[in-house]
């Protein structure tokens, strides 16, 4: 059953359209730094550098951090920012964070160019990758044993942010930056 799996996984990584270089996923403007609290908002865009969906809210933190999960398999990668979480530089334990796939799960993607015969088995590949790479359902049993060999994650501390600017933040060959 392992096999049927691990071929399943690189069959689907296979059908993903390429990402544009450089895939600009999203962009952020911290709008206030407060007493121990930050204000931002969050954009996020599909391949086609639509908008999907934003996010603005206050944290209880003093700077904030975007993880990001992505998968890969020779050229072919999926990526999706996963969580913002709050930073607050005095606790010892940190908060979980804001959970970032009701905004980008299905609809990242969804745009991308393809074939009418290719669409349906793109789209049921797309859904599947999901499932494994943003831990859904029996997926997560099904697959986890293979989540080292083709996922990693990412971190992006915006600590440095001034406030009022408006960031990208962009993915490109396993890596995420701002600009």
């Amino acid at each position: 059953m392992n096999t049927v799996h691990l071929l399943l996984i690189i069959k689907n990584i296979q059908r993903l359209p390429e990402l544009p270089k450089p895939y600009e996923m999203m962009r952020f403007v911290i709008n206030s730094y407060g007493d121990s609290s930050v204000n931002a908002r969050f954009w996020f865009y599909d391949l086609q550098g639509n908008e999907l969906a934003s996010l603005e809210r206050s944290w209880p933190a003093d700077y904030l951090k975007v993880h990001f999960t992505y998968a890969q398999y020779n050229k072919k990668m999926l990526v999706y920012p996963t969580t913002i979480q709050n930073i607050q530089v005095d606790k010892k334990r940190q908060a979980h964070g804001t959970d970032l796939r009701p905004f980008v799960q299905t609809k990242t993607y969804a745009s991308a160019p393809r074939s009418a015969d290719e669409n349906t088995a793109s789209e049921k590949a797309l859904r599947s990758l999901e499932a494994f790479i943003l831990h859904k359902n029996i997926f997560k049993k099904l697959f986890f044993s293979f989540r080292p060999f083709f996922l990693d994650d990412l971190s992006l501390s915006l600590e440095r942010a001034e406030r009022g600017r408006i960031y990208s933040l962009y993915f490109e060959n396993g890596r995420v930056y701002v600009q």
